[in-house]
């Protein structure tokens, strides 16, 4: 049991030095448990086409390269889907195809994420319905890659046109 096409992300689980999970275009999360050298678990759905899972406090986070609900939070102890986050108001004609997608490493209230179709990045408050927070728009090309700050929400992020932006705090 494993991957039948290829893998764009993988990370260790904060706190469980022997598990990660994977993700790719196969639409599948695998969860790895390096002790008995296989999977323990799946999720099916996301298709993963960057760096765009993440892990934090039992949550997972999953950013698709789907144009209809990209961005998803799973419950780790039931590997069940525990919210869609809407990517933008449902009047808005641009789609966001997910490569990079990350919780804050400071706090449990902040979502970053980057795309290609809207050629956007967004972050998402989470409080309790992980709403809009702030967006960038009108870069040049599609957002490939996003990255919070060690110790504050300053945010970077890549992509098509071969530069990286860097924030301040938010």
């Amino acid at each position: 049991k494993g991957h039948s096409n290829r893998i764009f992300a993988i990370k260790f689980l904060p706190g469980e030095g022997n598990v990660l999970m994977s993700g790719g275009w196969d639409e599948n999360i695998f969860f790895w448990d390096m002790r008995i050298g296989k999977t323990f678990e799946s999720i099916n759905g996301p298709l993963i086409s960057g760096d765009s899972i993440d892990f934090k406090d039992d949550k997972i986070l999953t950013g698709s390269y789907k144009t209809i609900q990209p961005l998803k939070i799973w419950d780790f102890k039931t590997f069940k889907l525990d919210h869609n986050i809407p990517w933008a108001d449902p009047d808005e004609k641009e789609i966001a195809l997910v490569y990079g997608a990350q919780f804050s490493k400071i706090d449990n209230k902040t979502i970053l994420s980057g795309c290609s179709g809207a050629n956007q990045v967004r972050l998402f408050n989470n409080g309790g319905e992980y709403l809009p927070l702030a967006s960038i728009s009108n870069i040049p090309k599609a957002c490939y890659s996003v990255d919070f700050g060690n110790k504050s929400n300053s945010f970077v992020f890549a992509g098509g046109d071969g530069k990286i932006y860097i924030t301040q705090k938010i």
